[in-house]
């Protein structure tokens, strides 16, 4: 069976490394993308098996639905995870939502182990 590939947009430290850490012992490719740049490049270079896509990053805010448009186009049967530290706005969780993508808050009292499970159950 071929490896699983997973895209992580994120550029906030703390969740990436918290991210990194919890699949460092799943055997799957990992790719992490920090800007708007680099996540519209490992969009296209794709595809992959499972997206966790910041809701913002650097000074780009909300761009979780632009990157969920670009999914479609790439990658629609993909699972698609928003993530952002606090609640997203009623109407970006409304459309991130219709787009056919979850909402999952940044949580750093997560355990890495249900972290890894949660993970590993979307790419079953």
């Amino acid at each position: 069976m071929a490896q699983k590939r997973v895209l992580l947009a994120e550029d906030e430290e703390r969740w990436h490394r918290f991210v990194v850490e919890s699949l460092e012992d799943v055997d799957i490719e990992l790719t992490v993308a920090t800007t708007y740049g680099e996540t519209v490049r490992a969009l296209r270079a794709g595809p992959y098996d499972l997206l966790i896509l910041d809701n913002t990053l650097h000074e780009c805010n909300n761009v979780s639905l632009e990157f969920i448009q670009m999914c479609k186009r790439f990658c629609s049967w993909v699972p698609k995870y928003i993530v952002h530290s606090a609640g997203l706005p009623a109407h970006i969780e409304r459309d991130v939502k219709a787009l056919g993508a979850e909402y999952l808050r940044k949580d750093y009292s997560y355990d890495r182990k249900a972290f890894r499970d949660f993970v590993l159950e979307r790419l079953a």
